[in-house]
């Protein structure tokens, strides 16, 4: 999947994960750290990144990297929030931030 999309950073984020769930931190540190070199703003990146920390007893990075892909969605969430006295729901706002993500890594919206 990653020769077929390059320059797309969610290949990379899924491989990432398996080789968490099969205990190969180090590597699934390596393309977790590529993956935010490609997309550094995506919370799904940062999110992983500290669960890989957070396993390694790297506690102090692990929660940073949380903190930091909370403070990403907040900061994303504010940009597109529906003002509030609107009767619309929150889930458009989830729409709004996700969009927002996508086109900020460059990734093809259709």
């Amino acid at each position: 999947a990653i020769r077929l999309l390059p320059g797309d950073h969610r290949p990379m984020v899924y491989m990432a994960k398996e080789l968490v769930r099969t205990h190969f931190l180090s590597l699934a540190q390596h393309i977790l750290i590529g993956a935010l070199e490609l997309c550094p703003r995506d919370p799904g990146v940062l999110n992983e990144l500290g669960v890989v920390y957070m396993k390694q007893d790297k506690l102090n990075m692990a929660v940073e990297h949380f903190e930091l892909a909370v403070s990403v969605l907040d900061q994303a969430s504010e940009a597109t929030q529906v003002p509030s006295n609107s009767s619309k729901s929150s889930g458009s706002t989830r729409n709004k931030t996700s969009f927002s993500f996508k086109k900020s890594c460059g990734i093809e919206i259709y």
